[in-house]
Parts: structure tokens; C-alpha cells; sequence
């Protein structure tokens, strides 16, 4: 299908049915390369061109509920788009509370698993084994035991345990590693 001519548009216009209008202000915009008000203005110049103020009328309405619309996806998508950004930020473990210890439903203490991978040669070929209880100490602090496997410095997967002592304000300090 080739680029659509003014007489086309036209037609489009004197048709009177809005929702060809609307379709032939969004063609307009991408053909032309302009934006709604433009093509409104262009495709309304048609309409009095032609002596027909009520079709001018209703090329602006068309491009009222056109805008509407766009401006309704807009929000929308930005909506949209902040929320995964919250969503995202919740999720990671750098803004999480640090001074807040506990272990989590599979036995992981999260902290300790970001600082563990921060010291790792090779962050994606960490994969936990085992995590001991969380133990209090006597300076208000925590310890945890914690077995992992991970490439070491040669490429080669290595089975490695580590002591963790985490302080009152969630400061790790690995042992063993």
C-alpha cells in the first residue's frame, strides 16, 4: 500500500464518520512526520476549504479523543513503568535494611549472600549448599555457617565454607573463606 494523497485525506474528512477522521489524524502524523495539532489543523483547512465548518468541528473532536487517548497510554505506561521501578528497587538487597538479621524461609541470611558474592571471582556460578542456624553472639551481633560452591580463581568449581559474623548494625565479616 503506497503514501496515502490529500485527496484521500479528503475523503477521509468529508466522510463525517469521526472514527475515519481519527484514523486519517493518526495516519497524517506518521506519514507526515508532525504531531496532532498539526495534522488537525491541516486535515480542518480541508474541511473549511470545502465550506463545511461542521466537518472542521468534528476534526477537533477527533483529535480531542485522539490526544485523550495518547495521553491516557502515556500515563499509563508511565504508571506502569514506575511501578516495576519500585517493584525492582523492594526487591534488591543493597536497599534493604542492613541492620535487620534473619534467615529466610530457605535457611539464606541475605546479607551475608550479597557480601559473600561481592568476594567472589566469578558472581554467577555461586550456588548455596547449606546454611547453619543463625546464632546470636554476646556483643548483640549474629553468626551463621554457610556452604557454597563457586569457580575459583582457575575456573574451577570449588566447595567452600565460611563463618559469618554479622554485628548489630549488619556488618559482615567473613572467616574461612
Amino acid at each position: 500500500m503506497g503514501r496515502k494523497t490529500n485527496k484521500e485525506f479528503k475523503a477521509d474528512v468529508m466522510s463525517g464518520d469521526l472514527n475515519r477522521i481519527k484514523s486519517a489524524i493518526m495516519e497524517y502524523v506518521a506519514l507526515e512526520k508532525c504531531d496532532v495539532q498539526k495534522a488537525t489543523m491541516e486535515l480542518r483547512k480541508m474541511a473549511r476549504d470545502e465550506g463545511r465548518e461542521d466537518l472542521a468541528l468534528l476534526v477537533d473532536q477527533a483529535s480531542e479523543t485522539t490526544t485523550k487517548k495518547n495521553l491516557k497510554i502515556f500515563f499509563i505506561g508511565l504508571a506502569i513503568a514506575v511501578a516495576l521501578c519500585i517493584w525492582g528497587i523492594s526487591k534488591c538487597d543493597r536497599y534493604r535494611d542492613w541492620s535487620r538479621v534473619e534467615q529466610d524461609k530457605d535457611g539464606s541470611v541475605w546479607q551475608v549472600r550479597v557480601m559473600l558474592k561481592d568476594n567472589l571471582k566469578d558472581k554467577s556460578s555461586y550456588t548455596p549448599i547449606s546454611w547453619g542456624p543463625l546464632q546470636s553472639s554476646e556483643d548483640g551481633g549474629y553468626t551463621v555457617t554457610h556452604t557454597y560452591r563457586a569457580k575459583n580463581s582457575f575456573g574451577v568449581y570449588s566447595v567452600s565454607t565460611v563463618v559469618a559474623k554479622i554485628d548489630k548494625s549488619g556488618n559482615v565479616t567473613l572467616y574461612g573463606q
